[in-house]
């Protein structure tokens, strides 16, 4: 059927020639090859599958429809993959009694480095065009790495795949490309070895070689997930899968009632993850096997012989979608960043938008980048294509390496752009003494100096995490009357006896800083961190109070304050850029602060000695707070951490009238 429509069209195309349209010839050479393409091995379930696997992807990332587990499409494309290029490698040895391995990497590149060159070129323009110079540094290192067929190994040693700072990153859903081309370096040369030396251990090799693996991933999932998310080991079984699969001599299932039950469950395996894993599921590991058992059982249940869930699978919009998957899967992620760096607050019709725009692209991408260079001696030669591929990749990677080595070309941006993304690199150590006074959480709480909690009278101690370190310059300035005391350390909120995990020196810290507390009895006592909220610690934290008013130690609680998606410079170079002239948080911070702030607020107001200083209340106008001060330097210097005029400017709203205001309640 496929093949008459294909002649009933080129005769079609013939005729149009003759009125003289030059894009005819292109169209009817686009025509022959997709009919080359779909040959006798060509299995349309997996296309659907294929189509199956990216809309779960897309609509995961666009967030359009809830697909809390669409990231598992993935791993489904791992199996199909394995299943498809084992296939091709079993056959060629078959076939001609060896195996041609340069054959092998000629199809590789043709089918993957076009589309890559292309997207990988367009990121990076749009990139200069959009980015600040940081990002565009990270766009410049993670392309160099693309380029080596190694961003997995960039993205796991940067960022999380579930991180917020994952929107900023257009060639993050390469590291499954990663994945892929390394297995694909080792696997065939495996192959290779093993078909000359003891051709019956292949199977025995690959099984061994996948339990090995999955093994791996397990033991990374318990002690650090990402290298189980990103690395080629430990995901190297989802391809094996595949790979086992395509065996020759693996079991074919000829009873009908057999392969139904089994594609169907394998169907439901996969929409089941799809719909019910999320984000903070333990992922990959024991819990992608279910995916990648419902991808298997689809592949074996249909090889062959058709079923219902195959012939689901094989309906022409899917089909279709299938095919042009690759560069759907390539398009789609550059195109959500830059959609979300132009439109921050988000647009209506945004996400429906980026959906119908990766999949309109994808089509076009498959016609005019992918067909063309399928075909050997339609474009480039074998020789041609290795050398338009070394020189693509070299160009691609000098150019990323340039865009790195110089920070992101900082100098497109103007002056004032410039100038506000200077307090990215503020000075912090000095402004809060750290490693004196301000401790990380890895040192030992005897560290602490006794010249940061001794001191005359009037004092003040500041004992918190790093949200009271920011404090201390400011206070010293404001009120050079008062000696300010400091016992500070990262992480570590200031309530005795309290327990967070890999904070194994914060109990300690705060033992040995209420003994000094006791003993030295400053006038006043100001508390500040990021509050933890569980019934637990705030019954600690009352403890705390109770101990330092039975000493009639004063204590001030200042509030939390705002927490930022991003560095508040960014948040305001962007601004800039856009001739935004809105220096106020509004809906930029996460909201969690003012909740916090609102529940404490409730329980320490009021209380005899003890005076709660709301930051929301206070230092902030209708829940927004001023990113910029009136001299101009942005307020936070990251997202939480004050410069010292941003301490200034919160502490003069703060204490208006003067720093034992509290005292005197």
């Amino acid at each position: 059927m496929t093949n008459s429509r294909v002649i009933v069209g080129l005769e079609l195309l013939t005729r149009l020639k003759r009125t003289g349209n030059h894009l005819i010839p292109l169209l009817k050479w686009v025509l022959w090859t997709s009919a080359k393409e779909r040959n006798d091995a060509w299995r349309p379930h997996i296309d659907g599958l294929r189509a199956i696997s990216v809309l779960a992807v897309l609509f995961y990332h666009v967030d359009l429809v809830t697909l809390s587990g669409g990231f598992v499409g993935v791993d489904v494309f791992f199996v199909i993959s394995g299943f498809l290029i084992s296939k091709v490698i079993y056959d060629d040895i078959a076939s001609h009694g060896r195996f041609r391995i340069t054959r092998f990497y000629e199809r590789r590149a043709r089918r993957i480095l076009p589309v890559f060159w292309v997207v990988t070129a367009t990121a990076i323009i749009a990139g200069s065009l959009l980015f600040l110079p940081d990002e565009f540094a990270a766009l410049g290192r993670s392309a160099a790495y693309a380029c080596a067929f190694t961003a997995n190994i960039f993205f796991y040693q940067t960022s999380g795949y579930f991180a917020a700072e994952a929107i900023t990153k257009p060639l993050l859903h390469y590291w499954s490309l990663g994945v892929e081309e390394q297995f694909y370096i080792v696997f065939p040369l495996v192959v290779l070895v093993i078909t000359k030396t003891a051709p019956r251990l292949l199977g025995l090799t690959i099984l061994s070689a996948a339990v090995a693996s999955f093994c791996l991933a397990e033991i990374n999932l318990a002690t650090e997930s990402w290298r189980a998310f990103f690395l080629a080991p430990p995901r190297a079984w989802e391809l094996m899968a595949g790979c086992l699969l395509a065996l020759p001599n693996f079991p074919r299932l000829t009873q009908r009632v057999i392969r139904e039950f089994l594609a169907a469950i394998g169907l439901a395996l996969i929409l089941l993850a799809v719909w019910t894993y999320s984000p903070s599921t333990p992922f990959p590991g024991a819990t992608a096997v279910v995916p990648v058992a419902g991808a298997a059982f689809i592949l074996w249940a249909c090889e062959g012989s058709p079923t219902a869930a195959g012939s689901l699978l094989s309906v022409r919009p899917l089909r279709s979608i299938g095919l042009w998957s690759y560069s759907i899967y390539m398009i789609h992620w550059p195109l959500i960043v830059f959609a979300r760096t132009i439109w921050p607050h988000g647009a209506p019709g945004l996400d429906s938008a980026i959906v119908a725009a990766s999949i309109g692209l994808g089509c076009l991408s498959y016609f005019l980048i992918e067909i063309p260079f399928r075909a050997p001696r339609r474009l480039l030669e074998k020789s041609g294509i290795f050398a338009a591929s070394a020189a693509a990749l070299v160009l691609l990677s000098g150019v990323g390496l340039i865009i790195a080595s110089t920070g992101g070309f900082p100098n497109r941006l103007p002056i004032r752009v410039r100038q506000i993304l200077a307090y990215n690199n503020y000075d912090f150590g000095s402004l809060s003494r750290e490693n004196t006074c301000f401790l990380a959480e890895t040192y030992d709480p005897r560290s602490l100096k006794p010249g940061c909690w001794i001191g005359g009278h009037p004092s003040a101690l500041l004992w918190g995490d790093s949200t009271a370190a920011h404090y201390y310059e400011g206070l010293k300035e404001l009120f050079p009357q008062v000696a300010i005391l400091q016992a500070n350390m990262a992480s570590c909120p200031p309530v005795v006896g309290v327990n967070l995990p890999n904070l194994i020196n914060c109990k300690g810290f705060n033992d040995l800083v209420l003994r000094h507390t006791l003993s030295a009895k400053p006038d006043l006592v100001i508390l500040s961190a990021i509050w933890p909220h569980d019934d637990d610690s705030l019954t600690k934290l009352d403890a705390t109070l109770k101990e330092l008013r039975s000493a009639q130690i004063h204590v001030a609680i200042i509030g939390r304050g705002p927490i930022y998606r991003d560095t508040v410079p960014n948040i305001l170079a962007r601004r800039l850029l856009r001739s935004d002239d809105n220096v106020r948080g509004g809906d930029e911070g996460t909201g969690s602060s003012k909740w916090g702030d609102y529940y404490m607020k409730r329980r320490y107001s009021g209380l005899d000695g003890i005076r709660y200083i709301s930051f929301q209340d206070n230092v902030c106008k209708e829940s927004e707070c001023a990113l910029i001060t009136s001299s101009g330097v942005p307020a936070w210097w990251d997202e939480y951490h004050f410069t010292l005029q941003g301490a200034r400017f919160a502490l003069e709203r703060m204490f208006p009238a003067g720093l034992f205001a509290a005292a005197a309640r």
